[in-house]
């Protein structure tokens, strides 16, 4: 993963892509996603830019690097706040190794599995296991 430590970084999917996706674009980009999600500073950034090749149709991830495993955190406990902005499509996630993402896709169809066969218990994903609470009614 280009020499970068995961915990200092994040990913921000479904993030519009423009033909002019430069850096003063990149930093625009990531100053927005700071503002919606209540951060304070945007002078901790130490790298990003889109991974992988251009596709027509596709908005390639944003691949954002931070001084501080403690701001990662911050950003993705508040990326909820995503949901209710004029970005409600984008979101954000830890940065994962191959193993580490193909992992957490079997949790989630685990857990997309389990909510087809009981949807009377919220399911949710912690510490690498689907876990469940009944829906009071």
């Amino acid at each position: 993963s280009s020499g970068i430590n995961a915990e200092y970084g994040l990913m921000i999917y479904n993030y519009p892509e423009t033909e002019l996706d430069g850096l003063d674009e990149m930093l625009g980009h990531w100053y927005t996603i700071c503002t919606l999600v209540g951060k304070k500073s945007v002078a901790d950034l130490k790298n990003i830019h889109r991974v992988g090749g251009k596709e027509p149709g596709r908005n390639r991830p944003i691949k954002v690097e931070l001084e501080s495993s403690e701001e990662v955190e911050f950003m993705l406990k508040n990326a909820h706040k995503l949901r209710t902005s004029c970005r409600s499509n984008v979101f954000l996630g830890p940065d994962r190794s191959k193993e580490q993402t193909n992992a957490h896709r079997k949790l989630v169809d685990e857990l997309k599995g389990n909510i087809l066969r009981d949807p009377s218990k919220h399911y949710f994903i912690k510490n690498n296991k689907v876990c469940s609470y009944d829906i009071e009614a």
